[in-house]
């Protein structure tokens, strides 16, 4: 694994220069890999508006999604609850203050709630102003449907293994559980 050449590939990718033949090679391995770890690259010229999905979009998004071509496209998909903080996550980092990072829900095809989790990071010029973002988009409608399945799974007040002084009572679930709790680690109230 040669990390520095997939950094070398993604600045070729952003600043649109260097050897193309190695740059388009290392552009297709960073994509695999991205697409391996379940995200979706963009790559969105802020200047312009113009949006590029650097692999395929996969087909819970549907194929109109693929079809967006610009920010404002994509930005009509976010549920209008999510969309300030969007923005706002966008406007810290591009003012920058830090990493842009935002978890919201867009629309697909068929109008139905699709959570992403987006990660980006703005290329400046030589004064500081955003050029363009390279980010990702993952999916995290089934983390999240998980995690509500948790939330609403029954507890018991004690656990086998668990031993409690009279009067405290120990709230455990299978939500400590699959977080590598051990009883020890219950919460006591």
């Amino acid at each position: 694994m040669r990390p520095v050449q997939g950094q070398k590939a993604l600045d070729a990718m952003m600043a649109g220069s260097g050897n193309e033949d190695d740059a388009e090679m290392e552009h297709r391995r960073l994509v695999e890999a991205i697409g391996a770890a379940g995200d979706i690259a963009y790559a969105w010229d802020v200047r312009s508006g113009s949006l590029d999905w650097l692999a395929p979009v996969p087909d819970a998004l549907g194929g109109q999604f693929a079809a967006l071509r610009t920010a404002d496209g994509f930005a009509a998909r976010i549920f209008p609850e999510d969309a300030t903080l969007r923005a706002e996550a966008l406007a810290r980092h591009l003012s920058g203050a830090g990493a842009y990072e935002c978890e919201y829900r867009i629309r697909d095809d068929h109008d139905d709630p699709v959570w992403v989790h987006d990660r980006g990071i703005a290329r400046r010029d030589a004064a500081g102003q955003p050029l363009s973002i390279a980010g990702v988009l993952r999916l995290t409608g089934a983390r999240k449907a998980r995690e509500a399945q948790l939330d609403t799974s029954p507890t018991t007040t004690s656990s086998p293994a668990t031993t409690t002084a009279p009067g405290s009572r120990i709230r455990w679930s299978r939500r400590w559980a699959s977080r590598g709790a051990t009883a020890s680690r219950a919460r006591t109230w």
